[in-house]
């Protein structure tokens, strides 16, 4: 957000979190629950004008790119918000792929927008009908001594089983 020039600060003052969903394994993916709204005020946050007069709280996702998509059934492409079609999530697969490929740790964040204040915070009633707005990709790098440690281990005979939470593209880069 710093390297953007994002200024934290305002956009915390600008759509306070309301309520978290925490990273769950099982889900793989986290949420959390922002107002809009400050003082009666239209955010200054830029979005589709379409729906200004109806924004008061948005749910941001964050999590592994294949569960958050299979969440979404619109993406936001070009400025513009369209349905999602089996062409348009075969490319954010391959695109995630690639980067797992070459060792990158990759995020999926989609948003949704709620008109309704839920009666439950609960990932059924937050986590769906989403709009996917793209891939993170993160460069992770083991750290330098890895590649020695491992070279110890493999000549005093000890096999080396990695277990990870990583998505298996990743693992296997790595």
């Amino acid at each position: 957000a710093r390297k953007g020039q994002l200024d934290l600060q305002e956009i915390t003052r600008q759509t306070p979190r309301l309520h978290e969903l925490p990273f769950d394994s099982r889900r793989k993916r986290m949420s959390t629950v922002h107002q809009l709204t400050v003082g009666g005020q239209q955010s200054d946050i830029p979005y589709p004008q379409s729906l200004a007069s109806e924004l008061r709280q948005i749910v941001y996702v964050k999590g592994a790119p294949k569960e958050v998509l299979s969440l979404c059934t619109h993406l936001r492409l070009h400025g513009q918000t369209c349905a999602l079609d089996d062409k348009q999530r075969a490319r954010v697969i391959t695109a995630n792929d690639n980067y797992a490929r070459a060792g990158l740790r990759v995020l999926a964040i989609a948003q949704r927008v709620l008109s309704d204040t839920p009666q439950t915070w609960t990932p059924e009633t937050v986590e769906r009908e989403l709009t996917f707005l793209g891939l993170i990709a993160m460069l992770d790098p083991p750290r330098a001594e890895v590649a020695e440690a491992v070279d110890k281990c493999h000549r005093a005979g000890i096999r080396i089983i990695m277990i990870t939470g990583d998505y298996g593209l990743t693992a296997e880069s790595i």
